[in-house]
């Protein structure tokens, strides 16, 4: 299959690109972009050199040429800030409904207009957005296979979910006040410059913001719901912290009263057996580190019960650029076109 990124030249992008040149089923790349086309690729990126020389294709040319067709191009990945997927997408939809389509960015991840409008601004299409798959495989994969549009999650979204969705969808926890609390590495803000992202401004300390304001609460909250069956109370705490990739969330949630010896006894196996045909989850006996899943698809989960508070304490950690982004598209990918679910996604962790 003959495979199209656009915006291949941000943090996203290069991961993208580094993925799908060695994916068994990807014949052929395609690389996109708005402001940096025309560059040499790996002029950009000189890691890439001598392995991807292309020159960056004007973004444009999906929408304003017969560049799909003319390439044969099967599926094309978005990954482009939010706000910025919305005329690609459209346009595939309408003119190329048999190419697939996954978005990294925010566009098509909220079903609710009236909440993306809320937290995003407006939307262009919001026709679109019931078409839209989540593309978080563990918990959507019956949806996700044979979908030609998936909204890929999240980076934070994804540590969070994939932390605290079992316990919501056994009725273990209340739902009134769950609280997410999450550390982030830099890329994480995308590759713009900015003198928030210098060395300085983010070496030795940690760095809280937008506290219980921030865009992903909706996305966390809509997933969160559909598990528990019902609204959720929810206060998401960002931070960052001088790494270049990674994110620890830790959640909290009170454990019902009923379930409470329930969930001393079992908690952590019944998380083990939920998650035992994911690929990509492994549940651990300890508390997990970035460290251990930094270049990987590998989401490290370990969940507990705090005994004096009867607190339900679970805590997921990923790479940010591969199972937050990258990663968990061509997972998506692979699930799209009856792919292996594992495939171009092998790789183990970058330790240390």
């Amino acid at each position: 299959m003959n495979v199209c990124i656009v915006g291949a030249s941000g943090y996203a992008g290069q991961q993208l690109v580094s993925l799908l040149l060695l994916h068994p089923e990807v014949d052929k790349l395609f690389l996109m972009a708005s402001s940096t086309a025309g560059a040499r690729y790996s002029d950009l990126n000189p890691a890439f050199k001598g392995r991807v020389d292309d020159t960056l294709l004007p973004a444009a040319d999906l929408i304003e040429t017969n560049f799909v067709k003319e390439n044969a191009i099967g599926a094309v990945f978005l990954a482009l800030p939010h706000g910025a997927s919305m005329p690609y997408a459209q346009h595939l939809i309408e003119n190329e409904p048999d190419v697939g389509i996954i978005d990294l960015g925010a566009d098509f991840r909220i079903h609710d207009v009236k909440e993306y409008e809320k937290w995003y601004g407006d939307h262009t299409c919001p026709e679109y957005l019931d078409r839209f798959v989540y593309g978080l495989p563990e918990f959507n994969k019956d949806q996700i296979v044979g979908s030609k549009t998936i909204g890929n999650p999240g980076c934070y979204p994804t540590s969070i979910l994939l932390a605290m969705l079992p316990a919501l969808k056994a009725g273990v926890v209340e739902t009134d006040r769950i609280v997410a609390d999450s550390k982030s590495g830099m890329s994480g803000a995308g590759k713009t410059a900015a003198v928030a992202s210098l060395f300085t401004e983010v070496a030795e300390t940690v760095r809280p913001y937008k506290t219980g304001k921030h865009r992903h609460t909706a996305e966390i909250a809509q997933e969160m719901a559909i598990a528990a069956g019902g609204k959720v109370g929810l206060l998401f705490s960002p931070s960052i912290v001088p790494m270049s990739r990674g994110i620890e969330s830790t959640v909290y949630a009170a454990v019902k009263p009923e379930k409470l010896e329930w969930a001393k006894a079992s908690i952590l196996d019944y998380y083990k057996e939920f998650y035992k045909d994911a690929p990509f989850v492994r549940v651990l006996d300890s508390q997990p580190e970035t460290r251990n899943v930094r270049g990987s698809n590998f989401c490290d989960v370990w969940v507990t019960i705090d005994e004096e508070t009867s607190t339900l304490v679970a805590m997921g950690v990923i790479d940010n650029l591969v199972k937050g982004a990258s990663g968990q598209a061509v997972h998506n990918f692979n699930l799209m076109f009856g792919f292996e679910e594992t495939a171009g996604l092998k790789m183990m962790a970058l330790y240390p």
